[in-house]
């Protein structure tokens, strides 16, 4: 485990408090996973908050901050492959974006 772990130093990559792996260089190059290569997307639940939080900010600068919340909610939801926002995609997004202004 010790080989492990050095190694992982030595690479760069890091953990945030959080368990979530990032890339040393910087965060905003670790890009979001959307549905697999056969078209099945994953849990919302089993989506880190952090990636959800990736695409968020990329909505929010490529909109240049105007983005309405139920708009990036969609995209969001689009790019994860979740066909529809139901209470348990809505609970996962809502807690991101808590997380996001916590952080």
């Amino acid at each position: 485990m010790n080989i492990f772990n050095n190694s992982v130093k030595k690479s760069g990559i890091t953990k945030d408090q959080n368990e979530f792996i990032w890339s040393s260089s910087k965060h905003s190059m670790v890009k979001a996973r959307g549905p697999s290569r056969n078209g099945d997307a994953r849990k919302a639940e089993h989506v880190p908050m952090e990636e959800i939080i990736l695409v968020f900010k990329e909505l929010k600068s490529i909109s240049h901050d105007t983005i309405a919340k139920d708009e990036m909610y969609k995209r969001t939801a689009e790019l994860f492959g979740w066909t529809r926002l139901g209470a348990v995609v809505n609970k996962r997004l809502e807690a991101s974006l808590r997380k996001m202004k916590r952080d």
